[in-house]
Order: C-alpha cells, then structure tokens, then sequence
C-alpha cells in the first residue's frame, strides 16, 4: 500500500509539474546570450525523426538504463539485505533502524549523485558524463571481489583490523 501511495505521490507530481512548463515564444532568446552564426551544417544536431536510428543514442540509452536499473535495483533489497548479509558480522549493530538509516542514506547519495553528476554534466558535457560513468564504474566493480573477501574472511567484523 505505502509503495502506491508514494508513487501516486510522484505521478501527482510529475503531472502537475509538466502541465506549468510552457514553450518559449520563436523570438525567444536569453538575457547575455548570443546564438552562434548558422554555418551549413554542424554535424552536432541530429534530428528527431532519425536520432533513433543511431547508435550512439542506443548506446547512451544503454548506459542510462543500466545505471538505474542497478541503483533502483540495490535499493530495493537494501534493507533485507543489510539485516541479512552484516547480522552475523556486526551483531547488536545492525537493527532495523539501522538498515532503514542505511537505506535513507543510500537514498541520500542517490538523490546527490544525480544532482552533482548533473552539474558536471552541464561543465564537461553529457559525452564526457557518460564516459566517467562507463569507465568509472570498471575499477569499482573489479574491486568487489577483493572486499567481499576482506569483509566475509573476517570472522570478527567488516571493523575489526584484518
């Protein structure tokens, strides 16, 4: 019940929002902004009928997917997991208000990344973005095997010195 609640809440959301944006009149330009001189065709636009013909746009949209789905993903077992996984390692540490904190905190990081990925992308551009995106994640996840181990050899906890 409380997942359609809150998503009823963001639909509501969303909705309300997308009903006060308004397209900006043709003659429409910035204060300070200066558009760039029309020189044939730049090769930077591509246009709406055939962008989904390329592959870049698959491949970004690969990314993109993938990214979510993998965060969405881990915080939806978060909370059974942290009880689960780091019970027996940290016992009397791992309540249930601490893996609803863990949770929220995860939550938190989310909702920064996205912010803050978001700026970057506005400085180094959306190319850019998603090549740190990509490549960043490949030293993050080759490391997993390594702390997995380090975490599951140590019979007195993930804080315990190895």
């Amino acid at each position: 019940m409380s997942l359609a609640t809150i998503g009823a809440m963001y639909t509501g959301a969303i909705i309300s929002s997308a009903f006060l944006l308004k397209k900006p009149s043709t003659a429409y330009l910035p204060s300070g902004w200066t558009p760039p001189p029309v020189t044939g065709t730049s090769g930077l636009n591509v246009n709406t009928s055939t962008v989904m013909k390329t592959p870049q746009f698959w491949l970004l949209f690969t990314t993109s997917t993938l990214l979510a789905t993998g965060g969405m993903g881990l915080m939806s077992v978060a909370k059974p997991m942290i009880g689960e996984v780091f019970t027996s390692s940290m016992p009397g540490l791992v309540t249930a208000a601490f893996a609803s904190s863990y949770l929220m905190a995860m939550a938190g990081g989310n909702l920064a990344g996205r912010l803050g990925w978001a700026a970057v992308s506005d400085k180094i551009g959306r190319r850019a973005t998603f090549n740190v995106f990509t490549l960043g994640a490949v030293p993050i996840f080759a490391s997993l095997p390594y702390t997995i181990t380090q975490v599951v050899s140590n019979p007195d906890g993930p804080l315990a010195p190895v």
